[in-house]
Protein backbone atom coordinates (compact mmCIF):
# COMPACT_ATOMS: atom_id res chain seq x y z
CA UNK A 1 0.00 0.00 0.00
CA UNK A 2 0.83 3.56 -0.91
CA UNK A 3 1.33 5.19 2.36
CA UNK A 4 2.37 8.55 0.87
CA UNK A 5 0.55 9.41 -1.93
CA UNK A 6 2.89 12.79 -2.68
CA UNK A 7 5.23 14.56 -0.25
CA UNK A 8 3.92 18.00 0.07
CA UNK A 9 5.61 19.82 -2.63
CA UNK A 10 4.51 22.64 -4.30
CA UNK A 11 3.97 22.18 -7.99
CA UNK A 12 3.45 25.36 -10.20
CA UNK A 13 1.61 25.53 -13.07
CA UNK A 14 1.29 28.64 -15.47
CA UNK A 15 -2.26 28.23 -17.15
CA UNK A 16 -2.11 28.43 -21.34
CA UNK A 17 -2.49 31.90 -22.28
CA UNK A 18 -1.01 33.43 -19.34
CA UNK A 19 2.84 33.65 -20.43
CA UNK A 20 2.75 36.92 -18.96
CA UNK A 21 3.81 35.22 -15.69
CA UNK A 22 6.16 33.37 -14.35
CA UNK A 23 6.64 30.88 -11.33
CA UNK A 24 8.80 32.63 -8.60
CA UNK A 25 7.68 32.18 -4.84
CA UNK A 26 11.13 32.39 -3.44
CA UNK A 27 10.59 35.04 -0.46
CA UNK A 28 12.16 38.22 -1.62
CA UNK A 29 13.96 40.87 0.68
CA UNK A 30 11.66 43.41 2.70
CA UNK A 31 11.99 46.68 1.15
CA UNK A 32 11.44 50.17 2.62
CA UNK A 33 8.86 51.17 0.52
CA UNK A 34 6.75 48.17 1.86
CA UNK A 35 3.61 49.62 3.53
CA UNK A 36 -0.06 49.09 4.19
CA UNK A 37 -1.01 45.80 5.83
CA UNK A 38 -1.58 42.60 3.93
CA UNK A 39 -4.65 40.86 4.98
CA UNK A 40 -6.31 37.05 5.16
CA UNK A 41 -9.65 37.03 4.30
CA UNK A 42 -10.73 33.77 5.95
CA UNK A 43 -13.83 31.32 5.37
CA UNK A 44 -14.16 31.24 9.12
CA UNK A 45 -11.85 31.99 12.04
CA UNK A 46 -12.70 29.45 14.48
CA UNK A 47 -12.73 26.35 12.51
CA UNK A 48 -9.76 24.22 13.11
CA UNK A 49 -9.22 23.47 9.59
CA UNK A 50 -8.05 26.92 8.91
CA UNK A 51 -6.25 27.21 12.17
CA UNK A 52 -2.65 26.30 10.31
CA UNK A 53 -3.31 28.50 7.50
CA UNK A 54 -3.52 31.60 9.48
CA UNK A 55 -0.50 30.02 11.16
CA UNK A 56 1.58 29.73 7.60
CA UNK A 57 0.25 33.58 7.01
CA UNK A 58 1.18 35.01 9.87
CA UNK A 59 4.81 33.11 9.93
CA UNK A 60 4.92 34.48 6.43
CA UNK A 61 4.52 38.01 6.92
CA UNK A 62 7.09 37.59 9.81
CA UNK A 63 9.61 36.38 7.29
CA UNK A 64 9.02 39.50 4.71
CA UNK A 65 8.67 41.97 7.58
CA UNK A 66 5.54 43.26 6.39
CA UNK A 67 2.24 44.15 8.21
CA UNK A 68 -0.19 41.20 8.13
CA UNK A 69 -3.74 40.63 9.76
CA UNK A 70 -6.31 38.08 9.42
CA UNK A 71 -9.86 38.80 9.14
CA UNK A 72 -13.13 37.06 8.08
CA UNK A 73 -16.37 35.69 9.74
CA UNK A 74 -16.83 33.43 12.88
CA UNK A 75 -18.82 30.93 11.28
CA UNK A 76 -19.44 29.67 7.94
CA UNK A 77 -21.02 33.64 6.65
CA UNK A 78 -21.22 34.39 3.22
CA UNK A 79 -22.85 37.55 3.91
CA UNK A 80 -19.97 38.62 6.39
CA UNK A 81 -17.40 37.52 4.09
CA UNK A 82 -18.51 39.87 1.61
CA UNK A 83 -19.00 42.64 4.01
CA UNK A 84 -15.58 42.49 4.75
CA UNK A 85 -13.84 42.22 1.26
CA UNK A 86 -16.06 45.31 1.16
CA UNK A 87 -14.47 46.86 4.08
CA UNK A 88 -11.13 46.26 3.31
CA UNK A 89 -11.23 47.27 -0.54
CA UNK A 90 -12.58 50.60 1.28
CA UNK A 91 -9.79 50.97 3.82
CA UNK A 92 -6.87 53.04 2.59
CA UNK A 93 -4.26 51.24 4.67
CA UNK A 94 -5.13 47.55 2.30
CA UNK A 95 -1.54 46.42 0.84
CA UNK A 96 -3.00 43.34 -0.91
CA UNK A 97 -6.00 40.73 0.28
CA UNK A 98 -5.62 37.05 0.06
CA UNK A 99 -9.16 35.75 -0.31
CA UNK A 100 -10.52 32.38 0.82
CA UNK A 101 -13.76 32.60 -1.15
CA UNK A 102 -17.25 30.77 0.39
CA UNK A 103 -18.87 31.61 -2.99
CA UNK A 104 -16.72 31.55 -6.19
CA UNK A 105 -19.26 33.41 -8.30
CA UNK A 106 -20.14 36.05 -5.33
CA UNK A 107 -16.49 36.82 -4.97
CA UNK A 108 -15.62 37.46 -8.41
CA UNK A 109 -17.01 41.33 -8.53
CA UNK A 110 -15.16 41.65 -4.61
CA UNK A 111 -12.01 40.85 -6.54
CA UNK A 112 -12.25 42.77 -9.70
CA UNK A 113 -13.25 46.13 -7.79
CA UNK A 114 -10.11 45.35 -5.41
CA UNK A 115 -7.87 45.17 -8.24
CA UNK A 116 -9.61 48.11 -10.04
CA UNK A 117 -8.51 50.30 -6.77
CA UNK A 118 -5.07 48.91 -7.33
CA UNK A 119 -5.23 46.09 -4.73
CA UNK A 120 -3.93 42.72 -5.55
CA UNK A 121 -5.76 39.83 -4.59
CA UNK A 122 -4.41 36.37 -4.56
CA UNK A 123 -6.68 33.15 -3.60
CA UNK A 124 -6.96 30.02 -1.83
CA UNK A 125 -8.94 26.69 -1.54
CA UNK A 126 -11.36 27.37 -4.96
CA UNK A 127 -10.24 29.07 -7.66
CA UNK A 128 -12.57 31.45 -8.91
CA UNK A 129 -13.85 31.27 -12.48
CA UNK A 130 -12.53 34.34 -13.76
CA UNK A 131 -8.55 35.63 -14.01
CA UNK A 132 -9.31 38.76 -12.27
CA UNK A 133 -7.35 37.52 -9.30
CA UNK A 134 -3.67 38.34 -9.20
CA UNK A 135 -2.53 34.49 -8.66
CA UNK A 136 -4.23 31.03 -7.14
CA UNK A 137 -2.66 28.86 -4.86
CA UNK A 138 -4.44 25.34 -3.51
CA UNK A 139 -5.49 22.13 -5.18
CA UNK A 140 -6.65 20.67 -7.73
CA UNK A 141 -9.77 18.92 -6.83
CA UNK A 142 -9.92 16.29 -10.10
CA UNK A 143 -6.32 15.50 -8.43
CA UNK A 144 -7.56 15.51 -4.93
CA UNK A 145 -10.39 13.40 -5.24
CA UNK A 146 -8.22 10.97 -7.94
CA UNK A 147 -5.48 10.55 -5.25
CA UNK A 148 -8.67 9.28 -2.49
CA UNK A 149 -9.69 7.03 -5.30
CA UNK A 150 -6.37 4.90 -5.42
CA UNK A 151 -5.79 4.55 -2.19
CA UNK A 152 -9.56 3.77 -1.30
CA UNK A 153 -8.60 1.13 -4.36
CA UNK A 154 -6.02 -0.11 -2.02
CA UNK A 155 -7.54 0.06 0.79
CA UNK A 156 -10.52 -2.44 -0.35
CA UNK A 157 -8.25 -4.13 -2.67
CA UNK A 158 -10.87 -3.22 -5.38
CA UNK A 159 -13.50 -5.12 -3.43
CA UNK A 160 -16.69 -3.97 -1.04
CA UNK A 161 -19.11 -1.48 -1.15
CA UNK A 162 -18.04 2.27 -1.22
CA UNK A 163 -19.82 5.70 -0.39
CA UNK A 164 -19.34 9.09 0.11
CA UNK A 165 -20.60 12.14 2.05
CA UNK A 166 -19.65 16.16 2.20
CA UNK A 167 -21.31 18.92 2.10
CA UNK A 168 -22.93 20.46 -0.81
CA UNK A 169 -19.97 22.98 -2.27
CA UNK A 170 -18.34 22.65 -5.86
CA UNK A 171 -15.03 21.71 -4.42
CA UNK A 172 -16.53 18.88 -2.30
CA UNK A 173 -18.67 17.14 -4.88
CA UNK A 174 -15.91 17.72 -8.04
CA UNK A 175 -13.73 15.76 -4.72
CA UNK A 176 -16.47 12.74 -4.77
CA UNK A 177 -17.40 12.23 -8.28
CA UNK A 178 -13.09 12.05 -9.38
CA UNK A 179 -13.22 9.67 -6.64
CA UNK A 180 -15.93 7.59 -7.98
CA UNK A 181 -14.77 7.95 -11.50
CA UNK A 182 -11.02 6.74 -11.30
CA UNK A 183 -12.67 3.39 -9.03
CA UNK A 184 -15.53 3.03 -11.66
CA UNK A 185 -12.10 2.68 -14.22
CA UNK A 186 -9.86 0.79 -11.88
CA UNK A 187 -12.47 -1.18 -9.74
CA UNK A 188 -15.44 -2.56 -12.26
CA UNK A 189 -16.76 -4.96 -9.60
CA UNK A 190 -16.93 -2.76 -6.44
CA UNK A 191 -20.16 -1.42 -5.58
CA UNK A 192 -20.73 2.55 -5.25
CA UNK A 193 -23.06 4.00 -3.05
CA UNK A 194 -24.41 6.96 -4.38
CA UNK A 195 -22.98 9.97 -2.58
CA UNK A 196 -25.16 12.40 -0.28
CA UNK A 197 -24.55 16.04 1.23
CA UNK A 198 -24.76 17.93 3.97
CA UNK A 199 -24.99 21.85 5.27
CA UNK A 200 -21.36 21.76 6.54
CA UNK A 201 -22.50 21.69 10.05
CA UNK A 202 -21.85 19.35 12.97
CA UNK A 203 -25.30 17.99 13.95
CA UNK A 204 -26.11 18.13 10.33
CA UNK A 205 -23.13 15.87 9.66
CA UNK A 206 -24.14 13.23 12.09
CA UNK A 207 -27.88 13.00 11.36
CA UNK A 208 -26.95 12.55 7.36
CA UNK A 209 -24.12 9.83 8.08
CA UNK A 210 -26.23 7.87 10.30
CA UNK A 211 -29.27 7.97 7.60
CA UNK A 212 -26.67 7.20 5.60
CA UNK A 213 -24.74 4.05 7.35
CA UNK A 214 -28.64 2.78 8.18
CA UNK A 215 -29.57 2.41 4.34
CA UNK A 216 -26.29 0.87 3.99
CA UNK A 217 -25.06 -0.85 6.92
CA UNK A 218 -22.47 -3.23 5.47
CA UNK A 219 -20.30 -0.31 3.44
CA UNK A 220 -16.74 -2.07 3.54
CA UNK A 221 -15.61 2.15 3.76
CA UNK A 222 -17.00 5.40 3.02
CA UNK A 223 -15.18 8.92 2.11
CA UNK A 224 -16.20 11.88 3.96
CA UNK A 225 -14.81 14.25 1.69
CA UNK A 226 -15.05 17.56 3.95
CA UNK A 227 -12.75 18.92 6.49
CA UNK A 228 -15.94 18.31 9.45
CA UNK A 229 -15.13 14.72 8.92
CA UNK A 230 -12.66 15.10 12.03
CA UNK A 231 -15.23 16.40 14.36
CA UNK A 232 -17.05 13.21 13.74
CA UNK A 233 -14.13 10.50 15.68
CA UNK A 234 -16.00 10.55 19.15
CA UNK A 235 -19.48 9.23 16.98
CA UNK A 236 -17.27 6.96 15.13
CA UNK A 237 -15.62 5.52 17.94
CA UNK A 238 -18.79 4.48 19.63
CA UNK A 239 -19.74 2.50 16.35
CA UNK A 240 -16.48 0.85 16.18
CA UNK A 241 -16.85 0.19 19.97
CA UNK A 242 -20.54 -1.56 18.88
CA UNK A 243 -18.63 -3.97 16.33
CA UNK A 244 -19.16 -1.87 12.93
CA UNK A 245 -16.20 -2.66 10.42
CA UNK A 246 -16.56 -0.17 7.91
CA UNK A 247 -13.48 1.97 6.90
CA UNK A 248 -13.96 5.55 7.49
CA UNK A 249 -11.82 7.36 5.50
CA UNK A 250 -11.08 11.04 6.92
CA UNK A 251 -10.57 14.76 4.52
CA UNK A 252 -8.21 17.38 6.03
CA UNK A 253 -5.55 17.12 8.61
CA UNK A 254 -6.64 19.22 11.98
CA UNK A 255 -5.69 17.88 15.28
CA UNK A 256 -8.70 15.89 15.93
CA UNK A 257 -8.86 13.20 12.74
CA UNK A 258 -4.99 13.05 12.78
CA UNK A 259 -5.34 12.00 16.20
CA UNK A 260 -8.47 9.66 15.03
CA UNK A 261 -5.69 8.12 12.47
CA UNK A 262 -2.96 7.60 15.32
CA UNK A 263 -5.64 5.51 17.27
CA UNK A 264 -7.15 3.64 15.04
CA UNK A 265 -10.79 5.42 14.64
CA UNK A 266 -9.60 6.23 10.75
CA UNK A 267 -8.25 4.45 8.75
CA UNK A 268 -6.76 7.44 6.97
CA UNK A 269 -7.29 10.85 6.21
CA UNK A 270 -6.58 13.00 2.63
CA UNK A 271 -5.12 15.95 3.86
CA UNK A 272 -4.09 19.60 2.63
CA UNK A 273 -1.00 21.09 3.67
CA UNK A 274 -3.21 24.55 4.70
CA UNK A 275 -0.26 26.36 6.31
CA UNK A 276 2.10 26.08 3.06
CA UNK A 277 -0.80 27.03 1.19
CA UNK A 278 -1.16 29.99 3.15
CA UNK A 279 2.35 30.79 3.63
CA UNK A 280 3.55 30.84 -0.17
CA UNK A 281 0.22 32.63 -0.83
CA UNK A 282 1.04 35.97 1.13
CA UNK A 283 4.20 35.78 -0.52
CA UNK A 284 2.98 35.57 -3.92
CA UNK A 285 0.49 38.81 -2.69
CA UNK A 286 3.07 40.47 -1.88
CA UNK A 287 5.19 39.76 -4.87
CA UNK A 288 2.03 41.21 -6.64
CA UNK A 289 2.09 44.23 -4.55
CA UNK A 290 5.42 44.93 -5.46
CA UNK A 291 4.78 44.72 -9.07
CA UNK A 292 6.36 41.32 -9.22
CA UNK A 293 5.90 38.78 -12.03
CA UNK A 294 3.79 35.31 -10.18
CA UNK A 295 3.01 31.97 -11.43
CA UNK A 296 -0.96 32.55 -12.30
CA UNK A 297 -1.56 28.62 -10.73
CA UNK A 298 0.06 26.95 -7.78
CA UNK A 299 -1.12 23.55 -7.22
CA UNK A 300 -0.29 21.44 -4.13
CA UNK A 301 -0.20 17.71 -3.45
CA UNK A 302 -2.46 15.78 -1.34
CA UNK A 303 -0.99 14.35 1.20
CA UNK A 304 -2.14 10.66 2.25
CA UNK A 305 -1.98 10.24 6.01
CA UNK A 306 -2.47 6.93 7.98
CA UNK A 307 -0.79 5.30 10.95
CA UNK A 308 2.37 4.83 9.30
CA UNK A 309 3.35 8.80 8.80
CA UNK A 310 0.79 9.95 11.16
CA UNK A 311 3.63 11.03 13.97
CA UNK A 312 5.33 13.78 11.85
CA UNK A 313 2.20 15.77 11.09
CA UNK A 314 0.56 15.54 14.89
CA UNK A 315 2.30 18.97 16.82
Amino acid sequence: MRKLFMVCLVVLLVAVGCGSKEATVAPQPTTTESKGVYYLLTVNLHDPFHIPGIKGFTQAGVDLGIKTEVVGPTEYSLSEQLKTFETLIANPTTAGIHYQPIDLVAGEPMIEAAQAKGIPVTISLSNTPGKARSAFIGYDNVMFGGAAGEWIAELTDCKGTVGALGNSGPTVIIRIEAMFAYLAERCPDIKIVPFVTTDANLASGVATLEAYLVANPDMTLFWYADGLSGQLAPYWKDRQDLGSKTMFLATDMPPAALQAVKDGVFVGTVGQDTYSVEYFGLQLLYQASQGMRVPDTTLMAPILVDKSNVDQFIE
